[in-house]
């Protein structure tokens, strides 16, 4: 996940609705983070949730000085492509990777 990873958000929820999909509890030292996504089909879940919490809780930790005690990833759904006529759904996510 590069800066690509905010504008792939910015996109999904449209540009005004940046904070929608995003929980935050603030305490006097620490925050909590609660992330509602929606991944492409044929990704690892696990992968994009590890990654996602980790660049939160980097990001929210240098920008804040606040400690982020949890990143908790809620998968809402999964983001179907169209797929070629023909075509297998495994083989148009193979398609879709490379």
């Amino acid at each position: 996940m590069s800066g690509g990873f905010v504008g792939g958000i910015a996109e999904i929820l449209g540009k005004r609705s940046l904070s929608k999909g995003v929980k935050v509890a603030v305490g006097e030292r620490e925050t909590a983070i609660d992330l509602y996504v929606i991944c492409d089909y044929g990704v690892s879940i696990p992968d994009v949730a590890k990654e996602a919490q980790q660049n939160v809780k980097a990001a929210i930790e240098n920008m804040t000085g606040l400690e982020v005690v949890q990143v908790n990833i809620h998968i809402q759904g999964i983001k179907l492509q169209p797929v070629a006529e023909g075509e297998t759904a495994s083989a148009a996510a193979e398609r879709r990777k490379a």
